[in-house]
């Protein structure tokens, strides 16, 4: 056992747990950016996606990720933990098992904020199970065409699969057809023989797509994009919200203290999801510190990027100056996503670069979605699907030949090869990262379409409008919800609307002021007037 594979174990459970606190920023994230008739319902959807997420990742998740790939494409090993394959004494392959679980419970959490308020349960169970594991026509291609077929028939009886999968199955016939998504985006990029992949450990150059193979370096394609292209289809083949109109809400929010608390839980959170990627720490001790440095000043600079951008954009438009926390909040995610791809071979500068026009990508593409029509409740498809995709393509023009030396060095001469177009690279590695954006776009949109599409034929999709109007909380999981009214606030100096009629006004805030005036008790301070959330989505 050597010091080595003990400190990798370490980094990469250390990453795991930092990745999955993220689940708790995008809980807080979320429920500050719905009503608070849906709190329940967005927040049971959180823990599901971790809790259904490991269960399906043990089962058939990693096995289709990570295993290994005679085909290039899907794995064959590494299914249901199996001990021949994981005991290997030193704790490597169970770590790496919970780091990628972790990672991919992500991608579908991305998807549940998109959705919001108006996805049955039912659909989310679908797409979330098609998004972290697979679909029942990936179990069918092993049956019959692999070698793997005695150990999935050992591992996934008939009993099994028809308990788990009763509810879903019995309504949803259309996914015996369907594909899988992350996990096959996953060994592309990232598995030892994917066709992607730029970690095969071969010397020779055309074993690599391109040469190169992707660079992709934490999943700015494989995570994000891939849940900001599932969510951009189920978001448009929903609908907008009831209450979405000319690209806002008018329904109070939560609260943007959740969303600020959800916001920087994510960036603590993302210095596992991109530290932690480096994998091994011995030997790669600078990397590691490097790809931390890159994401912390690529965050800082989407920040005020966006809000910079945003607040002229807006003064432009309306003369007003105003400086929003929606801006600040997306902004961070926006250049956290955007670096992901490229933490670990670019310099600081070009991660400065990197989150400056990741706030552009943001601003507007979000506009651009509302112009649509495309309700998306958390700007998850802007920060995720858009600067996913940006992400991708820039590490293919700012990998530098020392930092990619560092990070892949993958044969000799490679780094002449496959640094970025900006450094002296061939324009191979861009031409590869390109190709990767088209192939998750297509795939993940494909794989979603005929998913979201199949629930949307079956009346499984969408809620009822009666749902919609009295809240998931109450129509699904039996919350009793407290009627309260909400007092509008006038224009300064002018008198509420029932004052301009002469009458007295009804709000129980003005009409509790005097408690017991009748009897000539002495008034009680008069309580302030609620004020109405913003409706600023973020």
């Amino acid at each position: 056992m050597s010091l080595t594979l003990i400190r990798f174990d370490n980094l990469l459970r250390i990453g795991a747990v930092l990745v999955f606190l993220m689940q708790t920023g995008f809980a807080m994230l979320e429920v500050g950016s719905v009503a608070s008739k849906n709190t329940h319902n967005i927040l049971l959807k959180n823990v599901l996606d971790a809790s259904i997420g490991a269960i399906l990742w043990w089962l058939v998740g990693f096995g289709i990720a990570m295993g290994d790939s005679p085909s290039r494409f899907v794995g064959t090993t590494n299914y249901g933990l199996t001990a021949e394959d994981f005991m290997d004494g030193t704790g490597y392959s169970y770590a790496s098992w919970l780091f990628q679980w972790a990672f991919a419970a992500t991608t579908a959490t991305i998807v549940s904020g998109a959705v919001a308020e108006r996805c049955t349960i039912i659909a989310y169970l679908v797409y979330s199970s098609a998004l972290i594991a697979f679909i029942c026509k990936f179990n069918l291609y092993y049956v019959t065409t692999l070698k793997s077929r005695d150990l999935l028939c050992q591992h996934f009886t008939r009993e099994v699969l028809s308990t788990f999968f009763l509810g879903l199955i019995r309504s949803c016939s259309f996914i015996f057809v369907s594909l899988t998504t992350d996990p096959v985006v996953v060994q592309a990029a990232w598995g030892g023989n994917g066709w992607a992949s730029p970690w095969l450990g071969s010397d020779n150059k055309d074993d690599y797509f391109m040469g190169c193979g992707v660079i992709d370096f934490a999943g700015s394609g494989v995570v994000h994009m891939t849940g900001g292209v599932a969510a951009l289809v189920g978001a448009t083949l929903l609908g907008p919200r009831k209450s979405f109109v000319d690209g806002v809400s008018n329904v109070p929010t939560y609260g943007a203290v959740f969303q600020t608390l959800g916001t920087l839980i994510l960036w603590f959170g993302w210095y596992g999801f991109n530290g932690g990627s480096t994998l091994y720490i011995v030997g790669y001790g600078q990397v590691a510190a490097k790809v931390m440095v890159c994401t912390t000043i690529s965050a800082a600079s989407g920040a005020l990027g966006t809000l910079l951008l945003g607040s002229v954009l807006d003064t432009m438009a309306t003369g007003t100056p105003v400086i929003k926390l929606t801006y600040v909040n997306n902004g961070v995610l926006a250049g956290l996503v955007g670096i992901t791809a490229s933490c670990s071979v670019v310099e600081p500068y070009g991660a400065w670069l990197i989150g400056c026009g990741a706030s552009v990508v943001y601003i507007y593409s979000s506009k651009f979605l509302k112009k649509l029509g495309i309700d998306d409740v958390v700007d998850a498809i802007p920060v995720h699907g858009f600067c996913g995709c940006y992400g991708v393509i820039m590490a293919g023009l700012f990998a530098t030949k020392e930092n990619y030396a560092a990070a892949y060095g993958i044969y000799d001469g490679a780094v002449d090869e496959c640094a970025g177009a900006f450094y002296g690279g061939s324009g191979a590695q861009l031409g590869a990262n390109i190709v990767f954006v088209l192939f998750v776009l297509c795939w993940t949109g494909s794989c979603s379409l005929v998913v979201f599409g199949g629930l949307k034929i079956t009346g499984l999709l969408r809620v009822s409008a009666e749902v919609e109007e009295e809240g998931m909380d109450s129509s699904e999981h039996g919350i009793a919800m407290e009627k309260k009214s909400v007092v509008e606030v006038p224009a300064s100096g002018e008198a509420p609307a029932s004052d301009k009629s002469g009458g007295a006004p009804s709000n129980n805030a003005v009409d509790e002021a005097f408690d017991g005036s009748k009897s000539g008790a002495r008034p009680k301070k008069a309580k302030p007037a609620k004020r109405t959330p913003s409706t600023e989505n973020i």
